[in-house]
């Protein structure tokens, strides 16, 4: 009897024991996997702080001027416009205002990232009608919306062109997409029909003129790659922009 309950004893506090080292082994496996993670984490800023590198950041402020080509295709609807009232191949202007933060990547490749708010109005050219003489002149179904809001998140390679060392400025090429997000409403013309994409893809290039990293003065010409509109309505943007890149610290 006395073996039996020794032997008991033993068992108990084996299994004790095994339960104690076990948890022990979770808990170590749980503390070096949450040591990995939060290396490789670190790591991860690490990298990148270390491959982007002389960031200067910038407000951007600036006017732009915009055009729209629009091609109705054989949209319908119940509304009927007369294009002598619509119809312009001229530039309007707008303006826009933004962040934008410059800097080097791996020390070689000049890059620049911006996030801007533009009010866009623009001019709507037509390219194709609809008419039913001798009764109606020229006309579409389809209006376009010549006045919205618009935020575009811009990726720019930046290529230095020419630079002066003892005037301390620089003459550089810009290059890029954007992406733009339609953030107004449609107009009551269009809530019925929804023609309008929300989001867009454009494509920038232009020149800038950087003065000892205090501030830059810059042209760009946008290009819209994919319509803004849905099928069968085609609609391209082309966006001149001209404005000023000034540190947050001068300004204030």
């Amino acid at each position: 009897m006395p073996s039996k309950k020794v032997l008991t004893i033993f068992l108990l506090s084996f299994f004790i024991h095994f339960c104690i080292t076990l948890q022990a082994q979770n808990k170590s496996k749980e503390e070096m996997d949450k040591l990995y993670l939060n290396k490789k984490e670190f790591n991860i800023v690490k990298d990148m702080n270390e491959d982007f590198t002389s960031i200067s950041h910038y407000v951007i402020l600036g006017i732009n001027q915009t055009k729209q080509n629009i091609a109705a295709g054989n949209y319908n609807s119940y509304f009927n416009y007369q294009l002598v009232d619509y119809n312009s191949t001229s530039y309007k202007p707008g303006y826009f205002i933004g962040y934008r933060n410059d800097g080097f990547y791996k020390e070689k490749i000049r890059y620049s990232l911006g996030l801007i708010l533009s009010k866009v109005v623009s001019g709507t050219a037509y390219s194709n009608a609809n008419n039913l003489p001798p009764f109606i002149s020229e006309f579409t179904h389809f209006k376009a919306e010549d006045a919205f809001i618009n935020l575009s998140i811009t990726p720019l390679l930046k290529q230095l062109v020419f630079t002066s060392e003892n005037a301390g400025f620089k003459f550089l090429f810009v290059g890029g997409p954007t992406f733009d997000i339609k953030l107004s409403r449609n107009s009551a013309a269009n809530i019925a029909y929804n023609p309008y994409h929300k989001i867009f893809v454009s494509g920038k290039i232009g020149i800038e003129f950087e003065n000892h990293s205090y501030y830059s003065l810059f042209l760009h010409y946008k290009h819209g790659l994919s319509s803004i509109t849905i099928a069968p309505i085609k609609t391209t943007i082309y966006n001149f922009e001209m404005g000023i890149l000034i540190k947050p610290s001068d300004l204030f």
